[in-house]
């Protein structure tokens, strides 16, 4: 007679072999044990997976603009804004130009500072896009030149996802399940 191993008939026949119940009761208990075991999760600083490859990017933002005199480069820098200025012509440094930076009702004066010039105090740490003009003016020659600066908003901080809560749960009631079974039937092997 073949029953199903999970029928309760099934068990009645193994008298005939004392020690197939208890491999029995061994294998599914390894088994549920397995099928329930959560797997290795990665947690805050202990990351199993490859890193992302970071994408090359400017550490500060940046914005351009350009003319038929002058090419113009702003890049903010904390609270301030650093400004090169070269011709377009030969891309050489213009260092002795008047420039007077306006975005909205703010107005500034660049200095100069070594091979750039500098804005200090910029109202532009906030996120967003924020639209520049600047007035350039040298010895020989006068331009106007507009741009947008980009500033990335931060992101919102986030609490980590817990992952698979209801796997633990699981294992903890499929291990409670697997020994259920195991004294159910070594109770009916000392009752027959």
């Amino acid at each position: 007679m073949n029953s199903h191993p999970l029928e309760p008939e099934f068990f009645m026949h193994q008298k005939s072999h004392p020690l197939a119940g208890k491999r029995y009761t061994a294998g599914l208990t390894c088994a549920l044990a397995l099928l329930g075991a959560p797997p290795a999760l990665a947690h805050e600083g202990h990351e199993h997976a490859a890193a992302p490859v970071a994408l090359p990017q400017a550490s500060n933002p940046r914005a351009s603009a350009v003319s038929t005199d002058f090419e113009l480069v702003a890049e903010l820098d904390g609270r301030q804004l650093r400004l090169y200025l070269d011709r377009y012509a030969d891309n050489s440094q213009v260092l002795d130009a008047s420039i007077e930076v306006e975005s909205g009702d703010w107005k500034a004066s660049a200095q100069p500072d070594g091979d750039s010039y500098r804005v200090a105090q910029t109202p532009f740490q906030a996120g967003g896009s924020h639209p520049l003009i600047f007035t350039i003016l040298t010895e020989d020659s006068a331009d106007l030149l507009e741009t947008t600066l980009e500033v990335p908003r931060e992101p919102a901080a986030t609490a980590p996802a817990r992952r698979w809560p209801w796997l633990a749960a699981g294992s903890a009631l499929l291990a409670g399940l697997a020994l259920a079974i195991t004294l159910v039937l070594r109770q009916r092997g000392k009752t027959r």
